[in-house]
């Protein structure tokens, strides 16, 4: 039997998880922003992180990226964009 909002519920259960900091296993810092998020949705979501989380539960974003250029405001809008591809507000963020 095929349950068809499966993956959206599954995806929204660790979106509300990882906002309350709930089972998050790895720390984002931007500008001593801190931002909790869970390594297996970071690595499915992008080759980047998955490349950083391999190696560490916290990825220090001002100096592991090329170009450091993302604000905390701007991390907190994008963060849900990696449970939701497009719930991001693109407007809002143009270093992304």
């Amino acid at each position: 039997m095929e349950l068809p909002n499966h993956a959206k519920q599954l995806l929204l259960q660790l979106n509300q998880q990882r906002a309350k900091g709930f089972l998050c296993d790895v720390i984002i810092v931007v500008e001593n922003a801190l931002f909790r998020a869970h390594k297996n949705i970071l690595a499915a979501s992008s080759m980047y992180f998955k490349s950083l989380v391999l190696h560490d539960n916290l990825i220090n974003l001002d100096t592991d990226m090329v170009n450091p250029t993302v604000s905390p405001t701007c991390w907190m809008v994008t963060v849900p964009t990696l449970y939701f591809p497009s719930s991001l507000p693109w407007h809002s963020c143009s270093a992304l």
